[in-house]
C-alpha cells in the first residue's frame, strides 16, 4: 500500500508578519490562526480560510532570501480581485486563459506571488 498525502501547508519566509496579516486578513479575508511565540513579537504566523492554511516565519538573517508563488483556487476570482487590488500590487490579470481559468496575480508584502484561479467553462 502507498502512503496517502493528507494535505499541504505552505510555509514561506516574511520579514514583517504584521504586514502579512494586513494583506491576507484585510485583502483576502483570511483569519489569524496562530502567532508564536507571542502576539507582541511573533516569529511565526498561521492564517486560515476555507480549510486553506498559509504559514509564514521570520527567516534567519543568514539565510538567503526566498520568494515563492502559490495558487489559491476559488469560485469567484473577480470578487477576490476587487478585494486584493487595494492591498497589494496586481502583477497580471484578471485574464481568461485557454486552459479554462480566469486568473490574476497579486504580490504580498514579502514579495510572494499569490495567483488566484477560477475554473470557467470554455
Amino acid at each position: 500500500m502507498t502512503a496517502r498525502l493528507l494535505d499541504l501547508h505552505v510555509r514561506l519566509p516574511a520579514n514583517d508578519l504584521r504586514a502579512q496579516i494586513r494583506f491576507y486578513v484585510d485583502g483576502l479575508d483570511f483569519l489569524v490562526a496562530a502567532l508564536w511565540p507571542s502576539t507582541e513579537a511573533p516569529q511565526f504566523l498561521a492564517l486560515e480560510r476555507d480549510g486553506i492554511l498559509l504559514e509564514f516565519y521570520v527567516p534567519h538573517p543568514e539565510h538567503p532570501p526566498l520568494r515563492g508563488s502559490f495558487v489559491l483556487r476559488t469560485d469567484d476570482a473577480g470578487e477576490l480581485h476587487a478585494q486584493a487590488k487595494d492591498h497589494g500590487p496586481i502583477r497580471w490579470g484578471p485574464e481568461l486563459y485557454s486552459y479554462g481559468a480566469r486568473e490574476f496575480c497579486v504580490e504580498d508584502p514579502a514579495g510572494h506571488q499569490v495567483i488566484v484561479s477560477e475554473a470557467v467553462a470554455e
